[in-house]
This record gives structure tokens, sequence and C-alpha cells, in this order.
């Protein structure tokens, strides 16, 4: 069995992911489509909603983020996601699942 892609990030720092939703190579328009992206432990509890900024909807490309506000409070460990379409039609599409891996930060300013 394949393991899914992971990513890494520590607690208060910015996520930023940019995507492209393509098919053969080439860009699909998400004009008028709903992305969703949720963030969740290995046991199923929800711990955030990625926000979803498009970003050349015409060529598929949006972007996924999380500000350093809301990842302070994520918890250390693996953090499991996809992405979910909802095209114009209702038709509902998912990515292939992916790891978010939450580190201990090193460098810590004192406040």
């Amino acid at each position: 069995m394949r393991q899914p892609p992971v990513l890494s990030l520590k607690p208060g720092g910015t996520l930023r992911l940019q995507c492209q939703l393509q098919t053969d190579g080439a860009g699909v328009s998400i004009d008028g489509w709903q992305i969703d992206c949720w963030l969740r432990t290995p046991q199923g509890r929800h711990v955030a909603s990625l926000t979803v900024r498009p970003m050349d909807s015409a060529h598929g490309r949006y972007e996924l983020s999380a500000e350093p506000a809301q990842t302070r409070g994520w918890p250390l460990g693996e953090l499991m996601a996809d992405v979910r379409y909802r095209d114009t039609t209702g038709r509902v599409m998912h990515t292939a699942t992916f790891a978010l891996c939450v580190l201990e930060a090193i460098t810590t300013p004192e406040p």
C-alpha cells in the first residue's frame, strides 16, 4: 500500500499550499465550484478547515491556507486531509488523502 504524501508544519507557522486541478496535465476551470479542505486527527476529530482562495479559477489554480493564529492551537502529530470539490452540476469529487505532520517548534522567542 502506498503511503500518503507528508507535509510538515510547526505550531504558529503560516501554511500556504498552491494547488491546481488538472486533467491530462491541463488546468480545469473551477469557476463556480465549492472547494473544501478539512484537517482531522487519525481518530477523526476535526481540527481545522483550511481557507480556500481561488488564484486563477479558469485554469484550476487555488490556494489552501492557515494563518499563525490558527495553526498555533493544532495538536502535535499527524493530521489527515483531502480536498473536496463540488462542481456546478452537483458532482462531488475528492483528492487522494494526504498527511500533515505538526512538529514541535525548537526556536521559540520569549514573549
